[in-house]
């Protein structure tokens, strides 16, 4: 049995009894000075009480400098300013500027998230930056005409296959991809697919759930943003997570675009210029031997699939397949079909 989370459990609204709010004054007072308040922006005794009035908490000035003081008991950085009327404002912040102008870039670029989403996401974080620096936040968000994903569900989506990979409990999940009429086709002749999920992975500006399939007895990966209907099953996994000695770093480095296939040493050779893009595609662990000339050769292993030797052929100029000799014959198999498919 399978079922989703969110229609069981998530509730749209929470009703605070009337009067209950004066026992959230101290969360409150927090709340105001979190969101309104930095080093150039702060508000006084009589402005904090004014705030206050709004969520329905009263207050005098006594209790305003005692709460002040329990807030930095409690680690909150509350400074007062004596330039500006004896002010309050929050000094230390848990994100600087540029982390949270970071985390910004990060959700513009995600193509997983969709147009929406992602004002509403972006919205939320600038929320975490000092009040003068939002204005300037919002002027840099571009999220208009970006690729983005159409499936407004990603989120809820995410949610369930993290219980389930928490849980260790099966999942299941309707997979589609586009027709040229832009309609939804779905795999599998539209059934659900039942895996168990292992892993949540970002590569290439997507989000992927690597997980073993039990009917094709291995494991696989699908887009998040190409998923619908997600559930979590009662049944719990059919092969332990330790028993499948997976490993997301090396899995994502042989793996490339997260297009799948058989997994082999292969030998790069390649000139001085290339071994920054050795690094970064392999890490700094890779065993480099030198060869004559400058050149070295590397052996890594990869999925052996066209979109691998996209990404050497990219590269011609710096670096090729040295072998073993049944790849480094797919590759010209490769090259040769493409230009004859290009010369008709």
């Amino acid at each position: 049995m399978c079922y989703n989370w969110y229609s069981k459990t998530r509730t749209e609204g929470i009703t605070i009894a009337k009067g209950a709010n004066q026992k959230l004054k101290l969360m409150y007072l927090y709340k105001i000075l979190n969101e309104k308040t930095d080093e150039n922006v702060t508000l006084n005794a009589s402005q904090l009480i004014a705030e206050l009035e709004k969520y329905g908490v009263s207050a005098e000035r006594k209790s305003i400098y005692d709460d002040i003081e329990a807030l930095r008991l409690f680690g909150a950085d509350v400074n007062m300013s004596p330039d500006h009327g004896r002010g309050y404002y929050i000094g230390e912040r848990h994100f600087q500027v540029s982390e949270i102008k970071m985390l910004i870039d990060i959700v513009q670029a995600a193509k997983f998230i969709s147009e929406n989403k992602s004002v509403e996401l972006i919205d939320k974080i600038s929320a975490l930056a000092p009040v003068t620096d939002r204005k300037a936040l919002k002027h840099q968000i571009v999220v208009s005409n970006r690729v983005k994903s159409a499936n407004e569900t990603v989120y809820y989506s995410i949610d369930h296959l993290y219980r389930g990979i928490e849980e260790k409990r099966q999942v299941r999940f309707k997979y589609y991809t586009w027709d040229v009429r832009k309609n939804k086709l779905y795999k599998n002749k539209g059934q659900y697919y039942y895996v168990n999920p292992i892993a949540l992975m970002w590569e290439d500006e997507k989000y992927y759930l690597v997980a073993y399939d039990d009917f094709a007895a291995k494991i696989k990966h699908y887009r998040v943003d190409k998923m619908e209907s997600v559930e979590v099953c009662d049944e719990n996994f059919s092969r332990p997570a330790k028993e499948l000695k997976f490993n997301a770093a090396d899995y994502a480095k042989r793996s490339f675009n997260m297009y799948g296939g058989e997994v082999k040493e292969v030998t790069l050779y390649g000139n001085a210029d290339s071994i920054g893009i050795i690094f970064d595609r392999f890490g700094r662990d890779v065993f480099i031997v030198p060869r004559e000339n400058g050149y070295y050769s590397v052996t890594v292993k990869v999925a052996v699939s066209p979109q691998f030797f996209s990404w050497v052929f990219g590269l011609s100029d710096l670096l090729t397949i040295e072998g073993p000799s049944d790849v480094l014959g797919q590759f010209r198999d490769m090259c040769t079909r493409a230009l004859e498919i290009n010369k008709k």
